[in-house]
Order: C-alpha cells, then structure tokens, then sequence
C-alpha cells in the first residue's frame, strides 16, 4: 500500500478527523521515484514498473522484470532507469532505461 499525505496532515493528525490520508493499493512496491507532475514509478506486481499519476490512476509502464530495483527519472532525457536485478547467482543485473513521453517526464 502506498499512502499520500501532506507534512500538514502529518503534523495534524492528532487534530479531530484523524489522519486523512489517499491509499494506492499496488502489488508489491519498492523504491519509488517521483516527477515534476508529481507522479510515482515503482516496481508493481511481479514483474513490472508501474506509474502512479497524482489522481491515483495506475498504468503499467514497462514489464518483463527479474526483479525491478532503484528506480530513477532523467527528466531531460525523458527516460526512467530501472536496474533490473537479476534473481540468481549467475546472472548479472542489468540497468533498462524505460522511454517516457516527454509530459510525463517533465510536468
């Protein structure tokens, strides 16, 4: 699960109403990256990078992952950089770099 919160809200939330917060459930996250939109990439499901834009909307961006790591944004280039870990001892980790459309790297 992925929460969204402000500082403020964070400060607050001892305040009546509790802690308000927007939940993003996505299958199995690990290290996000943000743009200038304010949209998420991070690793979803088994074997995918997914992006995860300010309204909630997931879509997923790139697939066929070993094991999707440290997620980067080249917002000059316009690309995401995934280094694609590889899952046994004999394999060597890869670094893809996943294009972006210009909007969605610059925002």
């Amino acid at each position: 699960m992925i929460l969204k919160i402000s500082l403020a809200g964070l400060l607050d939330h001892s305040q009546a109403g509790g802690l308000k917060t927007q939940v993003v459930k996505i299958n199995g996250p690990d290290l996000l990256a943000i743009d200038t939109s304010g949209a998420l990439y991070t690793k979803c499901n088994a074997t995918a990078v997914c992006r995860i834009t300010p309204d909630n909307t997931v879509t997923e961006v790139a697939n066929g992952f070993d094991d999707a790591r440290g997620v980067a944004i080249d917002p000059l280039h316009h690309s995401l950089y995934v280094v694609d870990r590889a899952k046994g001892a004999n394999g060597a980790s890869i670094l893809r770099i996943i294009p972006l459309g210009q909007a969605a790297a610059t925002n």
